[in-house]
């Protein structure tokens, strides 16, 4: 798809950038990778194989304090979404732009736009969310939405162990228990944000995995590790050059 295109045309450019690399540095890093990939990590040790995830579609995740990436590839996608082009996304929903001062070298696509961040629509008790969260809680680019909502919660800070998971779990705001989650959950909050939609793991001693038998929702692993692999990919091609205002 265009994103893995993407993801793949990014590190072609990264590698080639990065090609003096030692190739003592490059065995160390062999080696690392290695060890790492001998350990299973807490959400392989299910049984069930699946992670206690299904999206309430509450909008928290829009409403939660922070910017909103897109790369080029989905800026543009954005716009052609909204059957506008790249120029008039920005001026009316784009906040900061990647600065690039050379694009000789980039391809067509990211000489057409760097890396945007959207803008954040003010609320009435001082808050913001997204501008793209419309009064139905739905987002008004579903279909274009940038990797970095779609992959959530499967981030690596959430992912990394079953205490990022538990961590990110809050009560729903509405029913409580009705809905299975515990009401002594942390509450969701602009600052620090959260998910309804997951539930907390408990890991029988490593072996017999999580359990699932509350008949809600869950996510496979083979998906859940997708959005994971698909995140960390992301961050790796994150521009390190600056943002700029967008005025106009």
């Amino acid at each position: 798809d265009d994103l893995s295109r993407y993801f793949l045309r990014k590190e072609k450019e990264q590698d080639q950038e990065h090609n003096t690399i030692t190739s003592d540095t490059d065995a160390n890093i062999s080696n690392n990778n290695n060890h790492h990939k001998s350990e299973n990590k807490w959400y392989e040790t299910t049984t069930s194989g699946t992670l206690p995830f299904e999206c309430t579609e509450c909008g928290k995740c829009c409403q939660t304090k922070g910017d909103v990436y897109l790369n080029p590839d989905e800026t543009i996608n954005a716009a052609q979404t909204l059957q506008m082009t790249v120029d008039q996304f920005k001026k009316k929903y784009v906040a900061r732009e990647e600065v690039v001062d050379d694009r000789s070298t980039r391809s067509s696509q990211d000489k057409e736009t760097g890396w945007t961040v959207l803008n954040q629509r003010q609320r009435s008790d001082g808050t913001t969310e997204c501008v793209f969260l419309g009064e139905d809680r739905r987002c008004g680019i579903y279909e274009a939405r940038p990797l970095q909502c779609s992959t959530y919660p499967f981030w690596p800070r959430i992912m990394d162990n079953v205490e990022g998971w538990n961590d990110e779990v809050v009560a729903v705001a509405e029913d409580g228990d009705e809905s299975g989650i515990a009401m002594e959950l942390t509450e969701w909050t602009y600052e620090d944000g959260g998910c309804e939609g997951m539930r907390t793991v408990e890991l029988d001693g490593g072996a017999d995995g999580i359990d699932n038998v509350d008949g809600k929702g869950y996510v496979t692993l083979p998906e859940a590790k997708e959005k994971l692999q698909m995140y960390e990919r992301y961050k790796r091609v994150f521009p390190v050059t600056k943002f700029r205002d967008i005025t106009g």
